[in-house]
């Protein structure tokens, strides 16, 4: 019974470390690549482009990341090789400071925003599986 009872102590002191008791919130959000480089095997039609820069196109860009700011995002992660990580630290650290305007791909318009709304200090290169 006690070599029993020791087993079942650990078992329990297994369980209770070795496993967290929270699991983390992960929302995952895939858009279209907004500069239209036809890169991906679905090509756009011309007649199906739009013009992200425009204001109706930007107000409605603002409406979804007011919505995605309230699951209150700690981390912001972009569609971008791990090796490029310096240089968009570079380009974020430009745009916080006001000193880069916004390009037309989703990183910078949904990704650089939403993470300046939300105060966070970096965004993060995943790209590889």
């Amino acid at each position: 019974m006690v070599k029993f009872s020791a087993l079942f102590q650990l078992y329990i002191l297994f369980s209770v470390f070795a496993y967290p008791q929270n699991k983390a919130e992960v929302l995952v959000l895939g858009t279209f690549h907004f500069a239209f480089r036809d890169l991906d095997i679905i090509k756009t039609d011309e007649s199906n482009k739009i013009d992200i820069l425009s204001p109706e196109r930007q107000a409605e860009l603002v409406d979804v990341i007011e919505r995605l700011i309230k699951f209150n995002p700690t981390k912001i992660a972009i569609e971008q090789r791990s090796w490029s990580q310096p240089i968009i630290d570079s380009l974020y650290k430009k745009y916080l400071s006001d000193s880069l305007g916004l390009p037309v791909g989703e990183m910078y318009q949904l990704g650089f925003r939403m993470a300046k709304m939300l105060n966070h200090n970096q965004i993060y290169c995943i790209d590889e599986w």
